[in-house]
């Protein structure tokens, strides 16, 4: 039986709640189960961007820490954009596991299971990119609507304290 640890990721500036969080520990439980897998233990960065650096997402730093150890060869996530955001570096990550046989199984990605040491990732390219460009929009989007309320007089930051409305 292979050991495994399971991450989960959310970034609440996309407005997604805690549910979704839940939701991704539940899918790991489930695969790892299905799958005859040792889960050690589930990472989890709550609030944390998938677009910043490996070092600054505090759990999957501590993850990578201990699968560079030998405590676990496998990582299960719900998905690619859990693992990351930034298309050069996930793809350097995934380059990096499959040299030294750490293995990478997503639930959900592209509709369907992925399993990096044994699927054909011809589409994983196009995946990270997807995963970098919606990350991208979504931030002009919501620039786009922050600059209009501005011009529009709309107070978006809140209460000043002291202040009315």
């Amino acid at each position: 039986m292979q050991n495994a640890f399971g991450y989960a990721r959310l970034s609440k500036d996309d407005g997604s709640r805690y549910s979704s969080i839940e939701s991704q520990v539940q899918l790991i439980k489930e695969y790892a189960n299905k799958n005859k897998l040792n889960l050690i233990k589930i990472y989890i960065d709550d609030n944390v961007s998938g677009f910043i650096d490996i070092e600054s997402r505090p759990e999957f730093n501590e993850m990578l820490e201990e699968i560079e150890k030998g405590n676990a060869e496998v990582i299960i996530a719900k998905d690619l954009s859990r693992i990351g955001r930034k298309n050069g570096l996930t793809q350097m990550l995934l380059d990096t596991w499959k040299r030294h046989d750490i293995n990478l199984l997503l639930i959900q990605e592209m509709g369907r299971e992925f399993n990096l040491l044994q699927d054909d990732d011809d589409l994983i390219g196009l995946s990270t990119w997807w995963n970098e460009r919606y990350i991208k929009d979504l931030s002009k989007k919501v620039k786009t609507g922050m600059n209009v309320q501005q011009r529009n007089g709309t107070l978006i930051q809140g209460y000043i304290y002291g202040y009315k409305k």
